[in-house]
């Protein structure tokens, strides 16, 4: 599977003896034995019965951005190497999980503050949180209201609010 990896070197009796951070190597396949150096060191000491085992690494975390328009608000952030998949979260609480896209919209909010965080994940777990990021659903726009006496009779006329639903 496609991702980062540690690569842990074990000898026969299952015991580790490094890993991808604390040596380099080769592996020489006509001995059967991988040639192992820690770092800076030109020397190798060859191991036998070495089982190299691939451990899946869980993402890093996603960069998010975040706009308001109207009542929805629109996330999106950048595709992580190695990710399956997306989970949004409000504060402690999942929004969307298993997001394949690299963007959410979430609908019909009411009028107020709204934070979000995206973590990255595949099978070894989630990445952690990418920053906040957060919108404010501000209230419409009052209208210019204008009023006209006549006789016995105010008229008021304003100008329509666009997708105002009642005045």
């Amino acid at each position: 599977e496609y991702g980062c990896y540690r690569i842990v070197l074990k000898n026969r009796e299952g015991n580790g003896i490094g890993n991808s951070s604390s040596f380099w190597g080769i592996l020489d396949s006509k001995k059967g034995k991988i040639a192992v150096a820690e770092p800076g060191e030109k020397l190798f000491r060859y191991e036998s019965f070495v089982e190299v085992v691939f451990e899946l690494l869980p993402p890093t975390a996603p960069v998010l951005t975040a706009e308001s328009i109207e009542k929805t608000v629109l996330l999106s952030w950048n595709a992580v190497e190695g990710a399956a998949s997306y989970n949004v979260y409000q504060g402690e609480e999942v929004v969307a999980e298993n997001i394949e896209e690299t963007s959410y919209a979430i609908e019909n909010l009411e009028v107020g503050n709204y934070c979000y965080t995206v973590v990255a994940a595949n099978e070894a777990g989630e990445s952690d949180a990418s920053n906040v990021a957060c919108v404010t659903i501000a209230p419409p726009v009052a209208p210019t209201l204008t009023a006209e006496l006549s006789e016995t009779t105010v008229v008021l006329t304003w100008e329509a609010v666009e997708k105002a639903t009642s005045y």
